[in-house]
């Protein structure tokens, strides 16, 4: 079986509109980076594989530009020996071991199939925390971003920079905490892979494991 690198959750430029499938009508989209996606949020995906409904072989080869071959093996091993959804043969995929099992899937295909989940708004995970995480003006400062998440100085800079106005002085008048990822993405010299690197110090200093009410 394949193995894939599961380390972060990944979520970048969302925006408000209706989507397909999925529970939060909102689109992300990822394929604006030219960094290597961390395969991650693997209950979002498979939600997106699983949607019997949404997620069809047409769709994949389609909406999701997934070689035919890999689509039709895909759906083949979800849906069952009879192609039917809803039968008693189904298969739905219950890991990323068993989505990497299935012949013609590799790491390029499963890329893609984070790519078209997000845009169906599947991948949504712990936004709460990795906003709480940036908003947290006494602990989230440039100097922390820069050696303790190990991303660009220039991106730390810019991030603290917006959240906390032209006067860099947290607590006053023209500060602008961040909302949603969105804002975050919006921010000059910040992509995928800078958002990745948040999600995974957000992760490690728990602010994924407290009350978002305590932060």
């Amino acid at each position: 079986m394949k193995k894939f690198n599961q380390t972060l959750f990944v979520a970048i430029a969302v925006i408000t509109l209706s989507a397909c499938g999925g529970t939060d009508n909102r689109v992300v989209d990822l394929s604006e980076s030219d960094q290597p996606i961390e395969l991650i949020d693997d209950t979002g995906l498979l939600a997106f594989l699983n949607d019997q409904v949404h997620t069809t072989r047409t769709y994949l080869d389609i909406g999701c530009d997934i070689r035919k071959d890999s689509a039709k093996y895909i759906i083949g091993h979800r849906d069952g020996l009879d192609g039917t959804p809803g039968t008693a043969d189904d298969n739905l995929f219950n890991d990323l071991e068993e989505v990497g099992s299935v012949y013609k899937v590799g790491p390029s295909t499963l890329e893609k199939l984070y790519i078209c989940a997000a845009a169906s708004g599947y991948l949504f995970s712990k936004e709460a925390g990795l906003i709480a995480f940036m908003n947290d003006q006494a602990e989230t400062t440039v100097a922390r971003l820069d050696a303790d998440c190990a991303i660009r100085s220039d991106s730390a800079e810019y991030l603290i920079g917006h959240r906390d106005g032209l006067d860099l002085i947290p607590g006053s008048q023209d500060d602008n905490l961040f909302d949603n990822i969105e804002e975050i993405d919006n921010v000059y010299m910040v992509g995928l892979w800078t958002i990745n690197r948040l999600y995974a110090c957000a992760e490690g200093f728990g602010y994924f494991t407290q009350d978002p009410g305590a932060l």
